[in-house]
């Protein structure tokens, strides 16, 4: 998992704040699902969860690669300043 969404306390599991973040994102699906007139049970809640989380787990995913493809790139343009000088 990474560093970004990590918990500080126990790096196993997801961070409070992307948990909040979660729960907030299904409390308002949940608001604007209820509005349209549809029913949600606890296991439509729990799959939205479940979904919710693992999207996370891909962001913080696509964020490291981006952030190893950046730092990647700056080291090798800094090695071929240094072989110019």
């Amino acid at each position: 998992m990474h560093k970004l969404i990590q918990s500080s306390e126990n790096p196993k599991n997801l961070s409070l704040t992307i948990k909040g973040l979660l729960y907030s994102l299904i409390a308002i699906f949940i608001m604007f699902a209820k509005m349209k007139g549809m029913d949600i049970g606890e296991s439509e809640l729990q799959n939205i969860a479940d979904t919710l989380i693992e999207a996370g787990t891909l962001v913080g995913l696509l964020y490291g690669m981006v952030i190893t493809l950046i730092g990647s790139i700056r080291k090798v343009l800094n090695k071929i300043r240094a072989i110019k000088k």
